[in-house]
């Protein structure tokens, strides 16, 4: 609960970004998602008070370990845990807001905003749920370089894309504790 509230404040603090519009604020736009225009303002002024609200929405209960007992009872199903993966969520069942962990998930460091960190991945996965962004992951990425990068060759396919909303949101060079 503590990344989840750490994820909330990250959002909040973009939404209150977004309403100011400045050039600070539309430089960071441009690096992940290669432009600062009206529908990357509005996408983000329309989907980020949503995402705060799943966020805010993810209670104990919502955040499970993914095992194959439980896949049964999810309404898809998520890839096994095979290592490379640190968590998922069912899109079609976006509306309960659950969240399968995986091993991986609980090596990552905290609050580490510069690379993966739980914070980071519950932001995320949260951006996938189809009333927040509706994100796909087209690209995996983890640093400021490779989203901007995947930007700039795909400057109409970031702003769908989850890790380039993650990165938006809470990538920085400092350490949530």
């Amino acid at each position: 609960m503590r990344a989840r509230d750490a994820g909330a404040s990250l959002i909040k603090e973009r939404i209150a970004a977004v309403a100011r519009w400045d050039a600070k604020e539309q430089d960071r736009a441009k690096i992940y998602f290669a432009r600062a225009d009206e529908e990357i303002r509005s996408t983000l002024a329309a989907g980020l008070p949503r995402l705060l609200a799943a966020m805010q929405e993810l209670v104990p209960d919502k955040i499970v370990r993914w095992d194959s007992e439980l896949n049964r009872s999810l309404t898809c199903s998520p890839k096994p845990d095979h290592g490379d993966n640190a968590a998922a969520v069912c899109k079609p069942d976006s509306q309960n807001r659950v969240i399968a962990i995986y091993s991986k998930f609980c090596s990552f460091k905290f609050g580490a905003l510069w690379r993966e960190c739980k914070i980071k991945t519950l932001i995320h996965e949260c951006t996938h749920f189809t009333d927040t962004f509706d994100s796909l992951d087209r690209v995996y990425a983890d640093t400021e370089a490779g989203l901007k990068t995947y930007a700039e060759n795909h400057p109409d396919e970031a702003i769908r894309n989850a890790d380039n909303i993650t990165g938006y949101i809470a990538t920085f060079d400092r350490e949530v504790t």
